[in-house]
């Protein structure tokens, strides 16, 4: 995860169970209010599947951190009497710990000479780049490391790429010119 970019989660649990996602950002062992990230309840029978970003808070450290999810029965883990809070007596329901792996941000180097601008981003596939210098190389990237697209010997200052036959997600884009690199993110929904 990266501050400041949302992680999508689904979260499918039992009958009439809501949901609540709790991060320790501070590391103390504790939960405190302003570490809920979602607390939702829709209830469902059999079952429901809750689909839901959350966002890591800018400025939070690289690190790991605890994440619980709560599935609460017939509650959203915050509001009812039927238990609440990340510590909560509650019929029923679970809860999991989880590590959250807070990464540092990709940022684009500092360039005066050079800038990047993506568009439209998020895109259905295809986005365009454009730049105020020259660029010789540019790669795209998948979350896990893997080269999805990669062109050399370019010598301009703007390019079109289509990701429209690859998974939704977030991709790394890596505009090279002679020793300087700028990265951008671009989301494909």
């Amino acid at each position: 995860m990266e501050a400041g970019v949302a992680v999508p989660v689904t979260v499918t649990n039992g009958v009439w169970c809501g949901v609540v996602v709790w991060v320790d950002l501070d590391n103390n062992m504790a939960f405190e209010d302003n570490e809920r990230l979602f607390s939702q309840y829709t209830g469902g029978d059999p079952n429901y599947t809750y689909l839901f970003e959350i966002t890591i808070p800018i400025g939070t450290a690289p690190g790991n951190y605890r994440m619980r999810i709560i599935s609460p029965w017939g509650s959203d883990g915050v509001t009812s009497t039927n238990g609440s809070g990340p510590c909560g007596e509650y019929q029923y329901g679970n809860f999991d710990d989880f590590t959250a792996t807070v990464t540092a941000p990709i940022g684009i180097e500092e360039n005066n000479a050079t800038s990047v601008v993506v568009g439209p981003n998020p895109t259905a596939g295809q986005f365009n780049i454009r730049t105020s210098g020259q660029i010789q190389r540019i790669t795209v990237s998948s979350v896990d490391g893997r080269i999805i697209w990669n062109e050399r010997n370019l010598n301009t200052n703007s390019a079109s790429i289509d990701l429209g036959a690859l998974p939704s997600g977030l991709y790394t884009v890596r505009c090279e010119s002679g020793n300087t690199s700028n990265v951008v993110r671009v989301v494909k929904e």
